[in-house]
């Protein structure tokens, strides 16, 4: 828990009045959940006057009435600005659009309308689209610097791939509108105002917009950051899985997890109410939970700007898209939503009636299956959905497995309130209704169901047992003295928790940094040789021979023509340079033969010596960053890095290793080597196992990318080889954990990649063999077949142990800490 970023977070003359370490303990001792929103959402209701001062100041979003100029030439290269085509209400979606615009037939099946977001209206007479057919990855993309990798979803309007950024070297989330729909101007401008109202929503569970581009061929589009995970719809559908098995779900899907996942959403919704913004199309489908439990709230396509000012007419004189009645409007209205999650006024087409409360019913939709784990709006077909959504018709609040008594009446009162048919009946506010699920946690009075005489007596019990037993019992005269003695002990026994499970937390965050540490600094490595490679096989297939400068291995073990800034290595015997690389040729090859593959790939090496430094400075310096260009400036001896060297294999046996070495052996081969067998053959980035090698006497673990040409054949192995020892001393270090005997670098089957920083002991002979061995804890090691990490104790070489452990995703590698119990719970 940060309590000085919650304590900088608050009007300065509000501090004082407030203190955090003691409302943290109170907030735990009542049982609150370990995190910053849930803990501040408790203290707001204490201190409403502090954060009600909090939320002065916010703005409402803005919309824009005209595309930018780029976007705008991109549909009409004469127009400066965007005009309103004769006989098209820019308020709706074209008639022509396939996966938005849907008549409900009384007669077809459910499943064709509840799977997506749909926008149903009257039909109204439009002629026949003019589309060319095309695929979405056709030249819309061809020279992007976003590459796509796959298709996350489809939609009437725009298309989401999973896309690569060449520029900043990570995945997005790319968004372009179809070409179909990019030819109408409203739907142009629907799609800008999306991405521009979504751009504005700026919250830890919302998802956030990185930039707003246009794709080659004019396609609007715009980037987002790429959430990996589970919808809600799925993490329902894995808590039914475990009734269906009858059992009882796990703890990571239990109705209290699924609640408090779910108070994040009102969280991130209730911001955008005050950012006068509704969402319109909240739905489990929509709402996103991350590899780590984080929760984003997704889809804001149908969102709608609240502000008086925001459906004006814009200067290019057409309509806002945000806007959903017009002039062709007829009595059934549109409808605009997905039926199964739609308040009454929304399902009856009372659009301009459409506000904060209807968000807030389908929040209470949500809430009611996230509890009961069935739709809360029932019918077989379409007709019926939309029917008894307009009616305002719920299932029962009762549990699919266990019946109505397994839901609380205060939780059932919760629903019924944010659920109610009449808006006014409503909480006032997302805000509120959050405010009265966290009291139902809390085990205190919700407003949606007031305590009587009788509750609140029981209420009173159950918060100070302890209290009303020591008042019961003080009558009792001859057992005063042992109970008096026995609530001591469980007081004291209740202390001894408190700490025990603060020290767990903390250890558990203290792996946690390290896991995010170890992952974002491989991932980059890995982006930084995937560059390398693709360098490397350019060069090799279209580059011209230069003139550069470089050495070979006769000239860094001749005196005369050696590279001027060699130094001695402690570590390797013999001398580096950290300016040049040495080339080495194979048994057989001569130099002159060798000697045009060398000139084209020798204007290379600034390159290759700039990934090395910058590499050793991201890994030897915590906080820093392959990209900090003033990191950059400073030098990591050869000794000291925990990158041992850069390498480049061709599969002619030509081979070239940075930092250069003299003590290379003659007719090096690289095609024999480890590193290159581990990524001939593949079509992306390979991490292997540690190795004692034969070259160098050191333990190696390599990652390896293979080399292709245009037409995608092999033509080499460009790899990092790390010293797993100094990877230890740089990335796995914890402060401030002095009960932490070990910590180990674990890859995704068990094996010990890295530990403690030991050098492992040199094998006898020649080896080039894997050396990682199995971690010898068969529970750690179910754990991480089962992807679970945390914390747990279990006996370790012969004594009680402490595990504490952090998945490193993708690679997936685990950070493993053994923490001495008494150290961590008693400090000796």
């Amino acid at each position: 828990m940060d309590l000085e970023r919650i304590r900088d977070a608050l009007p300065e003359a509000a501090r004082p009045g407030i203190d955090l370490k003691a409302a943290w303990l109170r907030y735990r001792a009542e049982g609150g959940l370990d995190e910053d929103d849930a803990f501040e959402a408790w203290l707001a209701e204490r201190y409403p006057a502090a954060y009600s001062s909090r939320m002065t100041g916010i703005e409402h979003v803005e919309v824009s009435g005209v595309l930018p100029r780029r976007f705008a030439a991109s549909a009409d290269p004469d127009a400066g600005e965007l005009k309103s085509p004769a006989g098209v209400n820019s308020a709706r979606a074209p008639a022509s659009d396939p996966g938005r615009t849907h008549r409900i037939d009384p007669n077809s099946s459910v499943a064709d309308y509840e799977a997506e977001t749909v926008i149903m209206m009257p039909e109204v007479a439009q002629p026949p689209p003019d589309v060319e057919t095309m695929s979405d990855e056709e030249a819309t993309l061809h020279g992007f610097h976003y590459k796509v990798i796959g298709t996350a979803g489809r939609g009437g309007m725009g298309v989401v791939h999973i896309a690569r950024d060449s520029e900043l070297l990570r995945r997005v989330a790319l968004k372009l509108i179809r070409p179909e729909a990019s030819r109408a101007s409203s739907t142009r401008l629907r799609f800008l105002r999306e991405a521009q109202i979504t751009a504005q929503l700026d919250h830890p569970n919302i998802v956030p917009v990185y930039a707003l581009e246009l794709a080659p061929g004019g396609t609007p589009a715009y980037t987002m950051k790429l959430v990996q995970g589970k919808t809600f719809l799925a993490l329902i559908d894995e808590a039914c899985g475990f009734f269906e098995c009858k059992q009882r779900p796990d703890e990571a899907r239990t109705l209290a997890a699924r609640l408090e996942h779910f108070l994040k959403v009102c969280d991130a919704v209730a911001y955008a109410h005050d950012k006068g913004v509704i969402h319109r199309d909240l739905k489990p489908a929509n709402l996103m939970l991350g590899a780590h439990n984080e929760v984003y709230v997704m889809d804001w396509g149908l969102c709608r700007a609240l502000r008086a000012d925001v459906g004006e007419i814009g200067s290019a004189g057409l309509p806002s898209p945000s806007e959903d009645s017009g002039p062709a409007q007829t009595e059934l209205g549109v409808l605009i939503g997905t039926p199964r999650y739609m308040a009454p006024e929304q399902a009856q087409g009372r659009n301009d009636e459409l506000d904060a409360r209807s968000d807030q019913y389908a929040l209470g939709l949500i809430l009611q299956e996230l509890a009961t784990l069935t739709e809360a709006i029932g019918g077989k077909m379409p007709f019926d959905v939309l029917t008894n959504a307009a009616e305002g018709k719920r299932r029962a609040v009762a549990h699919a497995y266990l019946g109505a008594r397994a839901i609380p009446r205060d939780l059932v009162a919760i629903i019924d309130k944010a659920c109610a048919p009449d808006p006014v009946a409503r909480y006032p506010s997302v805000v509120e209704f959050g405010a009265d699920l966290r009291r139902y946690l809390r085990s205190e009075a919700v407003h949606a169901r007031p305590d009587n005489v009788w509750r609140r007596t029981a209420r009173a019990i159950g918060r100070h047992r302890q209290r009303v037993l020591t008042g019961i019992l003080a009558l009792v005269a001859v057992s005063a003295t042992a109970i008096g003695l026995l609530l001591w002990q469980n007081q004291r026994q209740y202390q001894i928790q408190q700490v025990r499970e603060q020290r767990l937390l903390q250890l558990r965050d203290s792996i946690d940094a390290v896991g995010n540490r170890v992952q974002t600094r491989m991932l980059q490595l890995e982006g930084g040789i995937e560059n390398l490679a693709e360098a490397v096989a350019q060069s090799e297939e279209f580059g011209a021979p230069v003139q550069d400068r470089f050495y070979t291995l006769d000239e860094f073990r001749s005196a005369a023509n050696a590279p001027p800034d060699l130094v001695p290595s402690a570590d390797l015997g013999g001398r580096v340079s950290l300016n040049w690389a040495v080339w080495t040729l194979p048994s057989g090859m001569d130099r002159a033969s060798a000697l045009p593959t060398i000139r084209k790939l020798a204007a290379l090496q600034p390159f290759r010596r700039e990934l090395y430094r910058r590499t050793a400075v991201m890994i030897a310096k915590p906080g820093s960053d392959l990209y900090a260009a003033a990191d950059a400036d400073t030098i990591v001896g050869a000794d000291g890095n925990a990158v041992n060297a850069i390498v480049i294999g061709l599969e002619s046996g030509i081979a070239s290793r940075f930092p250069g070495w003299d003590g290379m052996p003659e007719g090096y081969d690289p095609r024999e080597r480890p590193w290159y067998v581990l990524a001939k053959g593949e079509t992306g980035p390979q991490w292997g196992e540690p190795y004692f090698s034969k070259v160098t006497h050191r333990s190696e673990l390599p990652v390896s990318v293979p080399l292709r040409n245009a037409a995608h054949e092999f033509l080499g192995v460009v790899s990092a080889q790390l010293a797993p020892d100094k990877l230890v001393r740089s990335l796995l270090a914890v402060s401030g954990e002095a009960a932490i005997r070990n910590i180990y670098l674990l890859d995704r089957s068990g094996h010990v990649l890295a530990a403690g920083g030991a050098q492992p002991v040199a094998p006898d002979g020649e080896s080039d063999t894997a050396e990682a061995p199995l971690f010898p804890q068969p529970e750690l090691l179910r754990r991480l077949n089962a992807h679970r990490t945390g914390i747990f104790e279990a006996p370790f070489a012969g004594s009680d142990t402490v595990f504490a452990s952090s998945e490193i995703d993708p690679l997936g590698w685990s950070v493993v800490a053994v923490a001495d119990p008494k150290v961590l719970f008693e400090g000796r």
